[in-house]
């Protein structure tokens, strides 16, 4: 009898260590691999010195086949846990010279995730997973002008921002070129290829929905989102600000040396497009047919009408966003009132007079500059201009984090009024950067987080 009790306490206990084994082995899995709800459906992240990260996440349909320049689809909801461990897709382009030091040195040629047309996927880094955190968000949109470059090279890793800026960060990748600017609409193409030519635009407007709709899961507070692109990545942020599809969808927005004031009118925009379609012997109705042509195909045509730009030196600019009346009504940048152009031909009158100066007396001017330029609003006296929000009203102006003659541009902007945009999402926050500076980071994070 002592034995079976024995044997039966064994059993028990040996049953009671498996299930306490089994439940450190799901707690150890959970902590590791992270699950998430979306609206989509569960993702499994991983962690990464605390950080959250989830790669690769789609917030819209394979742009391929019928998808092919159309505006971007909605995601088919899934199943089960998805994996959202590696990169997704990037959109096809040329890959980077690496001829230039300039490739060289931002890692131009290096795109995890290979090219394709399922490139509709973006990558969180998040400090904290609770949805109580309200955490501030930073979207950040990559380089390489309109035709090259992704949200997966090392340079726009966002695991360091988020741990240090403590903040929700979020790259997007989306079309391309030809795939994203390919202009039908004036060519033959069907009603349904309107908005052709800003594809690849309304794919980063869908990439803010999608924040919208779920950054809240993964930390963040969707009624603070911050836009912030460089060089080609900031005339996205210019684009976006003219978009009705983006109103509402973020609050403040930074570009940084890549501000978009025009956009390619309809008849530039028609005549890349024809002479695209040529080079493959189509006609602008044939789209069924210029749907189903591999992307391989359409990647050389459009190699092509970039080579001569490209032996120059030069990065291509064939396929820009356009001015289609329906995706951007108005150009970007516009002038709110009839002094604003004297005032630009008094600036550059300006700037002339001080790029004439000896050092000595420009570094006195400069510092003369500076001294009154550590307002919050941007005047050397510290009161707002009257179309500028005080901090702490609704939405709140940028701080002021350039130094010396940008942040002097900065001021500039703010004196003598807002760029405005046809949807308006973010009139009077946005700043415009070229260059940076110590400490640029630190302000915008502190702003955001404001």
């Amino acid at each position: 009898m002592t034995d079976l009790k024995s044997s039966r306490r064994a059993v028990l206990g040996a049953a009671g260590a498996s299930f306490f084994m089994a439940g450190v082995a799901r707690a150890a899995t959970t902590d590791i691999f992270p699950i998430v709800e979306t609206a989509d459906g569960r993702l499994r992240g991983l962690v990464s010195g605390g950080v959250k990260v989830f790669k690769g996440v789609p917030y819209g349909a394979d742009t391929s086949g019928p998808n092919r320049f159309r505006p971007p689809q909605p995601v088919k909801p899934w199943a089960g846990v998805r994996d959202a461990l590696d990169y997704g897709q990037v959109c096809p382009q040329t890959p980077g010279d690496r001829r230039s030091d300039y490739a060289n040195l931002i890692y131009l040629d290096i795109q995890p995730g290979g090219m394709g047309e399922d490139c509709l996927n973006l990558n969180v880094w998040t400090p904290e997973l609770s949805r109580s955190a309200r955490k501030p968000v930073i979207v950040r949109f990559h380089g390489g002008g309109f035709y090259g470059g992704s949200s997966n090279s090392p340079g726009m890793d966002g695991e360091m921002q988020a741990r240090h800026g403590d903040c929700v960060v979020v790259s997007v990748n989306h079309r391309l070129s030809a795939f994203g600017f390919l202009h039908l609409a004036d060519s033959g193409a069907p009603a349904a290829f309107a908005q052709s030519g800003m594809a690849g635009m309304l794919d980063l407007a869908a990439a803010l929905r999608w924040v919208n709709r779920n950054i809240e899961a993964f930390g963040g507070d969707p009624s603070r989102v911050l836009i912030i692109g460089q060089s080609g990545g900031g005339a996205k942020v210019s684009g976006l600000m003219a978009m009705p599809s983006a109103a509402g969808l973020f609050h403040r927005a930074v570009q940084m040396s890549g501000a978009m004031l025009r956009v390619a009118p309809r008849e530039r925009a028609q005549a890349t497009a024809d002479a695209f379609l040529k080079t493959l012997n189509l006609a602008g109705g044939d789209v069924r047919r210029l749907q189903s042509i591999p992307a391989y195909d359409l990647l050389s045509a459009q190699a092509d009408m970039e080579a001569g730009q490209r032996l120059r030196g030069e990065a291509p600019n064939a396929f820009t966003p356009v001015l289609d009346g329906v995706a951007m009504p108005p150009p970007p940048i516009r002038p709110r009132r009839p002094g604003d152009q004297r005032r630009r031909a008094d600036d550059r009158l300006d700037h002339a007079r001080r790029a004439e100066l000896p050092p000595a007396e420009l570094r006195r001017d400069l510092g003369r500059r500076r001294k009154g330029l550590h307002a919050p609003a941007g005047r050397p006296d510290g009161r707002d201009p009257p179309d500028v929000p005080r901090r702490g009203s609704a939405g709140g102006a940028l701080p002021h984090p350039v130094a010396g003659h940008q942040r002097h541009g900065a001021r500039r902007q703010f004196r003598h009024g807002r760029a405005e945009g046809g949807a308006g999402p973010c009139a009077g926050l946005c700043l415009s950067v070229e260059g940076s500076e110590p400490g640029l980071g630190r302000a915008l994070w502190r702003d955001a987080r404001g």
